[in-house]
């Protein structure tokens, strides 16, 4: 093997097929985007739900829309 490919303790983990938890994240191909976007969508409806004066905001066992929203996007986004 080149020296290159190697590391102090043993070959490096991009010869051997592995893949790491940031290129795994951090590509672009997960679905976390899409989360974050639905999570924003739902503080954004409950938000217009209450300036339209549409009644009650929705909720789903006592939570609502836009509570929901807010702590999946900081679940998901740390």
């Amino acid at each position: 093997m080149k020296t290159s490919t190697m590391t102090r303790y043993g070959p490096s983990l991009a010869i051997l097929g592995a893949r790491t938890l940031g290129n795994a994240l951090g590509s672009g191909r997960n679905s976390l985007n899409a989360l974050r976007l639905v999570f924003a969508v739902a503080v954004i409806v409950s938000h217009s739900w209450w300036l339209g004066g549409y009644g009650p905001e929705p909720s789903l066992y006592g939570i609502k829309l836009g509570t929901a929203g807010v702590m999946g996007f900081f679940a998901i986004s740390g």
